[in-house]
């Protein structure tokens, strides 16, 4: 019963130990003219290697980012990318960044092609 209540305290100290340390990255990207949501728009944080794609309604998670100032990058093909800095991950709670990505023409070189 001892090694238990022992094992009882070691988790619980463990939680409290982790808890405090990160936050939560979430926010909606959409279309500057259109206000339509962008789907498998790609989110980076830099420095952290860390990121996500909004999901069919235009939305993204990213958990577990330790507290602190970030840049965040949004991208697309056929939009210009847009980086927010000074975005700041507090411990534990949400920080909402909402995008509002502008359309891009793409100009390719032309390709001959002979038989």
């Amino acid at each position: 019963m001892q090694h238990l209540k022992y094992a009882f305290y070691l988790l619980l100290f463990t939680h409290f130990a982790q808890a405090g340390v990160t936050g939560t990255l979430t926010g909606h990207v959409v279309d500057i003219k259109t206000n339509e949501p962008l789907i498998g728009v790609n989110l980076v944080i830099q420095s952290t290697g860390r990121g996500a794609i909004t999901d069919d309604k235009g939305f993204y998670v990213v958990t577990n980012l330790p507290a602190g100032e970030y840049s965040v990058e949004a991208s697309m093909i056929g939009y210009q990318k847009l980086i927010k800095s000074k975005v700041f991950i507090l411990t534990d709670l949400r920080t909402k960044i909402d995008f509002k990505l502008s359309s891009q023409v793409l100009e390719l070189k032309a390709v001959e092609v002979t038989a």
